[in-house]
């Protein structure tokens, strides 16, 4: 399994789950998150081998607003898995990154998992 396959199937889920009028632009190994709340490919938060599908706020109160979620495809040695991380955008001084991973069977599992661990 290659790079490019994870990265197709991030397009593909994104297209099937999310808004299919957007175009997916990330899909590279690395994201930043701005104060602006842009998605930027300049920084190591995802690990490599990982493929953004989406990301989403955890939370709107202003103390927790540094926490996001994100939904991935992730190259290991067995394929491709779909994941979640809980992640820190380094906003607060912390090193930005990702935690509290999740792995899913199917893209099914892994977007509802998205969505109960996104914004509140």
């Amino acid at each position: 399994m290659n790079i490019t396959t994870a990265k197709q199937t991030a397009r593909e889920t994104f297209a099937k789950f999310f808004n299919p009028a957007m175009r997916l632009e990330h899909g590279c190994d690395t994201l930043q998150i701005d104060p602006g709340d842009e998605l930027r490919e300049e920084c190591s938060t995802l690990p490599r081998g990982a493929h953004l599908i989406a990301a989403s706020r955890v939370s709107v109160h202003a103390d927790d607003r540094h926490l996001w979620v994100f939904l991935c495809t992730l190259e290991t040695s067995d394929g491709v898995e779909f994941v979640t991380w809980r992640a820190n955008d380094g906003r607060t001084g912390d090193t930005a990154g990702c935690y509290l991973r999740n792995d899913y069977d199917t893209a099914d599992q892994a977007v509802a998992g998205f969505h109960a661990r996104a914004r509140r």
